[in-house]
C-alpha cells in the first residue's frame, strides 16, 4: 500500500486504450508509459501521482502495471458493479489478473450513474470515459488514433479530455463557460483488430485542448497547473513542522461539532487537506502583513530624511543618502516579495482553503454539487489547479459512508457551518470596522495637525525664522502630511471599505440562510434545506471569489510618496 500523503495534491492521471494490443508491442509501449511517468513527476517533483485505470484487459492494465512500478497510487473508477464488469473477461486468467490489480489499488469504486440509468453497458463506459475526463489533469491513451465511432471507446475519451465533457454526462447550470480540459499523452499502438495507426508506432504525441487560440497558450496553461500545485505541496512539506499548531487549530475548525470518527472517506479527504491550505494561507497572510508594514514604515522613514534635506534643517549630504538608501531597501524588499509570492500564495491558498470548506459541509450535510464546478468561474485558466484539488476530493470520488440520519446531518450542518460562519463574519466584520475607524481616525488627527501647524506658521514666521525654527515648522507640517498620506494608502491596500462592504452582505446571507433552515428542519423538510445548502455554498463560494479579485487589484507594491 502507497504511503499516505492526504494532505498533498496529488497528479491525477488516467489511462484509457485498446483492449486488443499485439502482445510483440507490450514491452515497447510499457518503456513509453514508463517515459511519460517519469517526465510528469520530474516536472513536479514534490507532488504525487496516483492513475485511473479501470484496469480493463490492454491498455489499462499495462498502464497500471507501470504504475505501480514507479511508485503511482492506483485508483479504480468502474464502469458498473464489479459483478457485471468481470462478465467482460470471460477468460480465468485474464479475472486472476483483474483481481491482483485490484488487490494493489489504493481505491475501488463505482462510477455513478444517473437515476434514470437504463443498465446500458456503452452508457456506462461512456460515463466511465467522462469521469476519467474530469477528474483528471492528463489523460494518457494508448490509441491507434482512429475513431471507430464507438460509444464509450478511447475516441470518445481522448474528444473529452480535448474538447470538454458533453452536458449530457456532466450536470452544470453553466452553460456558456468552457468545459475544463487538459493534454493528452497519446501513445501510439496498433491493435489486433485493425492493425492501422496515424502515427509511427509505439511513439508519443502530446497533444493539448484545441480550444485554445495557440498551443502556446495551452502548454503555458498546463506549465501553470503543473508549477502551482507542486508549489501547495513543496511548501506543505517545508512548513509542515512550522505550521503544526496552527494546522491542528484549522482542522479543529471543522471538527467542533463532528466526532472524528464518523467522518466518511471524502470528508477526511477534504478535511486532511483543508488544514494544510488554510494554515499555510494563515502563515503567508502574517508574512504579507509584515512585509505590507515594513514597507509603509520604511518609505516614511525615506520620505522624513527627505523633508529634512529639502527643508534646510540639516543640509549634510548624508541625509540624501539615508534618502536613496531606505528607498533601494525598500524595492529590495518588494522584488523579494514578488520573487517569493507571499501574498499569491496567501490568496491562492486561502481560495482552496475556503472551496475546501464549502466541500466538506456540502458532504456534512449529505448534499453533492461539486465545488469545483461552481468556484471561480470567472478566473479560470490561472486558478485552474485549485478547482483540480477540490474536485479531487469531491464525493463522487469516493463511496459515500452514511454518518447519520439525513435529518441529524442537516442538522449538525447547521450548527457547525451556517451558525459557525455567522459568528466569524460577525466577530470579523466587528474588527475590519474598528481597524477602518482607527486608521481614518489618525488620518483626519495628522491631517488636523498639519493644517494647525500650517496655521500656526503663517501667524509667527518672522519669528519662527528669527528663531532659526522655520525649516523645523515646515518639516514637522511634510512629515505630518506624507504620514497622512502612507496611512490612507495603507488603508487602500488593505481593501477595509470593501471587506466590510461584502462582510455585511455575507452576514446577512448567513443570517436569512439559518433562519431558513432553522424553519425548514422543524417541519422536517429535509428537501428544501439541502436546497437551501446548496444554495449557501454557491454564494459563499461567489463571496469569496469576488474577495480574490479584490485583493488581486491591489499587488504589493513600494508606495509612492
Amino acid at each position: 500500500m502507497p504511503v499516505d500523503r492526504t494532505h498533498l495534491i496529488p497528479l491525477s492521471i488516467a489511462a484509457t486504450g485498446h483492449r486488443d494490443i499485439p502482445p510483440a508491442s507490450v514491452a515497447p509501449l510499457e518503456a513509453q508509459v514508463q517515459r511519460v511517468l517519469e517526465e510528469l513527476k520530474a516536472a513536479a517533483p514534490h507532488t504525487p501521482l496516483e492513475v485511473f485505470s479501470a484496469l480493463a484487459e490492454g491498455a489499462d492494465r499495462l498502464v497500471a502495471r507501470v504504475a505501480l512500478r514507479v511508485g503511482a497510487r492506483l485508483i479504480v473508477p468502474l464502469p458498473m458493479e464489479l459483478e457485471q464488469y468481470v462478465e467482460d473477461f470471460p477468460d480465468p486468467a485474464s479475472r486472476h489478473e483483474l483481481q491482483q490489480l485490484l488487490d494493489r489499488a489504493d481505491r475501488t469504486f463505482v462510477v455513478p450513474a444517473p437515476p434514470d440509468d437504463d443498465g446500458d453497458r456503452s452508457n456506462a463506459y461512456a460515463r466511465l470515459g467522462a469521469y476519467l475526463a474530469r477528474h483528471s489533469h492528463v489523460l494518457i491513451a494508448v490509441w491507434n488514433g482512429l475513431d471507430p465511432q464507438k460509444l464509450g471507446g478511447t475516441a470518445d475519451v481522448v474528444r473529452f479530455k480535448l474538447e470538454g465533457v458533453p452536458a449530457t454526462y456532466q450536470q452544470s447550470e453553466y452553460l456558456l463557460l468552457s468545459s475544463e480540459t487538459g493534454p493528452v499523452y497519446h501513445v501510439v499502438t496498433p491493435r489486433l483488430s485493425n492493425p492501422s495507426i496515424t502515427e509511427p508506432p509505439h511513439t508519443i504525441v502530446l497533444r493539448y485542448p484545441k480550444s485554445h487560440v495557440a498551443e502556446e497558450s495551452a502548454q503555458q496553461m498546463w506549465k501553470n497547473l503543473v508549477d502551482k500545485t507542486d508549489g501547495f505541496n513543496r511548501d506543505a512539506a517545508e512548513q509542515s513542522e512550522k505550521t503544526k499548531r496552527q494546522r491542528a487549530s484549522s482542522r479543529q475548525e471543522l471538527l467542533k461539532y463532528v466526532d472524528e470518527t464518523f467522518l466518511d472517506p471524502a470528508m477526511r479527504a477534504t478535511l486532511d487537506l483543508f488544514e494544510y491550505a488554510d494554515a499555510l494561507a494563515i502563515g503567508f497572510q502574517m508574512r504579507t502583513s509584515i512585509f505590507l508594514r515594513s514597507i509603509f514604515f520604511i518609505v516614511f522613514a525615506a520620505a522624513v530624511a527627505f523633508e529634512i534635506y529639502a527643508h534646510h534643517v540639516w543640509e549634510e549630504i548624508a541625509m540624501i543618502a539615508i534618502y536613496v538608501a531606505l528607498l533601494v531597501v525598500a524595492y529590495f524588499i518588494n522584488r523579494r516579495e514578488k520573487k517569493s509570492r507571499d501574498q499569491d500564495k496567501h490568496l491562492d491558498y486561502r481560495a482552496l482553503a475556503e472551496g475546501l470548506r464549502v466541500q466538506y459541509y456540502w458532504q456534512l450535510a449529505g448534499v453533492h454539487p461539486t465545488a469545483a464546478d461552481h468556484y471561480l468561474r470567472h478566473q479560470r485558466h490561472e486558478l485552474d489547479w485549485i478547482r483540480a484539488a477540490i474536485r479531487g476530493r469531491s464525493a463522487e470520488v469516493y463511496p459515500g459512508i452514511s454518518l447519520a440520519s439525513r435529518l441529524e446531518r442537516l442538522t449538525v450542518a447547521l450548527q457547525a457551518w451556517v451558525q459557525g460562519q455567522y459568528a466569524y463574519f460577525n466577530k470579523t466584520l466587528g474588527r475590519y470596522k474598528a481597524q477602518r475607524h482607527t486608521v481614518e481616525r489618525r488620518v483626519h488627527v495628522l491631517i488636523g495637525a498639519g493644517i494647525a501647524a500650517a496655521m500656526i506658521l503663517i501667524f509667527t514666521k518672522p519669528w519662527l525664522k528669527q528663531q532659526g525654527l522655520h525649516g523645523y515648522a515646515v518639516l514637522t507640517i511634510g512629515v505630518l502630511l506624507v504620514a497622512a498620506g502612507l496611512l490612507h494608502a495603507y488603508l487602500d491596500k488593505r481593501a477595509l471599505s470593501s471587506h466590510i462592504k461584502r462582510y455585511s452582505r455575507t452576514l446577512q446571507l448567513y443570517d436569512d440562510a439559518k433562519r431558513q433552515i432553522e424553519e425548514a428542519l422543524a417541519r422536517n423538510d429535509e428537501k428544501r434545506a439541502c436546497k437551501l445548502f446548496r444554495e449557501l455554498g454557491r454564494e459563499a463560494l461567489d463571496e469569496n471569489s469576488d474577495w480574490v479579485v479584490v485583493v488581486r487589484d491591489r499587488p504589493l507594491e513600494v508606495p509612492v510618496h
